[in-house]
């Protein structure tokens, strides 16, 4: 296992829709995530969805009706989780490139 957070760098294109699987290998029913990226003008959070609960798969998810609103450049990211007992861990982080439409 790596040590964590994981640097995992992501990037789309302005006003496409987003979607990222990533497995924590653990049981996830009833953890709670978040997941997001800073800009200049703040804070977009992505959709988190559960997906199978049961090995631990999730996916981060941005429709093109708010990929459309962000601006192209880089920016940090990050995805976290508290677990049953409310222990939060980041689980993967790093740099979120917003591509214009060519």
């Amino acid at each position: 296992m790596n040590d964590l957070p994981i640097r995992q760098d992501i990037q789309f294109v302005i006003g496409d829709d987003f979607s990222m699987p990533m497995s924590l290998y653990t049981p996830t029913s009833g953890y709670l995530f978040e997941s997001y990226f800073t800009t200049p003008s703040g804070v977009v959070p992505f959709d988190v969805m559960n997906g199978d609960p049961i090995n631990g798969v999730v996916s981060l998810f941005l429709g093109h009706d708010i990929t459309d609103t962000v601006p192209a450049g880089v920016y940090a990211w990050q995805f976290s989780f508290s677990d049953l007992n409310g222990l939060r861990t980041t689980w993967a982080q790093g740099l979120c490139t917003v591509l214009a439409d060519a």
